[in-house]
C-alpha cells in the first residue's frame, strides 16, 4: 500500500478494507456479523485502512456537554465559556438516526467575537492509542491518523446553510477567522509530529475538512483561496517531516482537481464513481498522472444493492484496467455502518475480497 501510494512498483495488486478491522480498538471486532469478513480476510492478502486520532492530555476548548432525553431523542448542550462570555451549541440525535446540529456555537457578530477571545493553548499530545494501533496493525495495514484544517474547523461553528452564504457574501471576514484558526491549528500539528518523530513509525496523515469546501456546496473559488493556501502548508509540514499525506474528499471533484494537485496530496480517496462522483476511474487517472495516488472507487452503497456477479465484474473492469500500474488501491468508498450488517451486505463484501484476490493476482 505504502509502495502503491509512492509510485513504487507493487508485487500484488493492492487493496484494502476501509476502517473495518478486527482490532480491539475499532468499532466491527465485537459485531458477529461481520465475522465472515474477519474470516475472509485472515484468507486473503487484503490490508486494513484503519482510521485513528491523536488525543490531547489538556483541554484546549473548554466545552462543558450536557445531555438530555426529549421526544425519543437525545439534545446535547455544548457549553463553551469564553473571556467575553458563553457559546452555546444543541446537537439532537433522533433515536436510530444521525445526530444533527439544531443550534449553532455562533449565531451572530456578539458570538463571533466570543469566539476570537479565546486564548490559545498549546495542545499536549497522548500518543499512545497510536503507538498501540501502529502496533496491532504491523504489516497488515495503513494507520490513518488525522489532521484538522481550518475551513471545516471554522464551518462547524456556524449554521451550514448561513455558513454557505457568508462564504460568498462576507468573504473577508471568513477569510479572517480562517487565517484566525490556521496558525492555532499549524502550530498543534507541528507539536504532534514532533512527539511522533522518534517512535519511527509508518503512519498516513489525511484531513478530510476540505470536502465541505467542494461543489455543490461552495465555488470552486472557495477551495481555492480557503482551502489550497492552508493545506499547501500543512501538507509541507507534514512532507517535512517523513510522512505521506492523504485527503479524504467524497462527492464531486472534477472542478477542483487542480487545487488538489496543487495542495501536494500524496492521496485522493474515496474517488467515487459517478453519479456520486462526477469523473471515472480513467478521467481520475488522466488528471492524477504520476502526482497522486488514488484509492477508492468501490461505492458503499453497492454492497446494499447489487447481486454478488455485478459486485464481481465491477472488480473485473477496474483490475483489467489497473493492470500492473501503481498508484491505485482498490477500496470502499467509506466504513461500514450497518450494526448489524444485512446478509446482502456481506455476501457482497465477500463477492469484493474474493474477487480483487482473483482478478487482482
Amino acid at each position: 500500500m505504502f509502495n502503491a501510494i509512492a509510485h513504487k512498483p507493487v508485487n500484488r495488486f493492492p487493496f484494502c478494507t476501509y476502517n473495518c478491522h478486527p482490532f480491539e480498538w475499532g468499532e466491527h471486532k465485537n459485531d458477529p456479523g461481520y465475522r465472515p469478513i474477519f474470516k475472509k480476510i485472515e484468507e486473503n492478502p487484503v490490508g486494513y485502512l484503519c482510521k485513528i486520532s491523536a488525543t490531547t492530555i489538556n483541554k484546549t476548548l473548554e466545552v462543558e456537554p450536557h445531555k438530555r432525553i426529549e421526544g425519543g431523542g437525545t439534545y446535547t448542550k455544548n457549553i463553551w465559556k469564553t473571556p467575553l462570555g458563553t457559546l452555546i451549541q444543541t446537537i439532537r440525535k433522533p433515536e436510530d438516526q444521525p445526530e444533527m446540529c439544531v443550534e449553532p456555537f455562533i449565531k451572530n457578530e456578539s458570538d463571533v467575537k466570543k469566539y476570537l477571545s479565546v486564548p490559545y493553548i498549546s495542545a499536549q499530545w497522548d500518543i499512545s492509542r497510536v503507538v498501540s494501533s501502529v502496533r496491532d496493525v504491523g504489516e497488515k495495514g495503513i494507520v490513518y491518523i488525522s489532521f484538522n484544517d481550518p475551513f471545516y474547523f471554522i464551518s462547524y461553528l456556524f449554521d451550514q446553510e448561513e455558513f454557505v452564504i457568508k462564504a460568498f457574501t462576507e468573504f473577508d471576514s471568513i477569510k479572517y477567522l480562517v487565517d484566525f484558526q490556521f496558525e492555532r491549528i499549524y502550530n498543534d500539528l507541528k507539536f504532534l509530529l514532533d512527539v511522533l518523530v522518534p517512535f519511527g513509525m509508518p503512519l498516513l496523515f489525511y484531513t478530510a475538512g476540505p470536502e465541505l469546501a467542494t461543489p455543490p456546496l461552495h465555488s470552486p473559488d472557495v477551495f481555492r483561496r480557503l482551502i489550497v493556501p492552508y493545506q499547501t502548508r500543512l501538507v509541507e509540514l507534514i512532507h517535512s517531516y517523513g510522512y505521506p499525506v492523504s485527503l479524504h474528499c467524497h462527492g464531486r471533484v472534477r472542478d477542483v482537481f487542480p487545487y488538489i494537485l496543487e495542495c501536494a496530496f500524496d492521496v485522493l480517496e474515496p474517488i467515487e464513481p459517478p453519479p456520486q462522483g462526477d469523473m471515472d476511474l480513467e478521467e481520475l487517472r488522466k488528471a492524477a498522472g504520476g502526482g497522486i495516488a488514488l484509492m477508492g472507487y468501490i461505492q458503499d452503497q453497492d454492497f446494499y444493492l447489487l447481486r454478488e456477479d455485478e459486485i464481481r465484474e465491477k472488480i473485473r473492469l477496474i483490475t483489467e484496467f489497473i493492470g500492473k500500474d501503481t498508484g491505485y488501491i482498490c477500496c470502499p468508498t467509506c466504513t461500514p455502518f450497518q450494526h448489524p450488517p444485512s446478509e446482502i451486505y456481506i455476501k457482497n463484501y465477500l463477492a469484493f475480497l474474493d474477487a480483487v484476490k482473483v482478478d487482482g493476482n
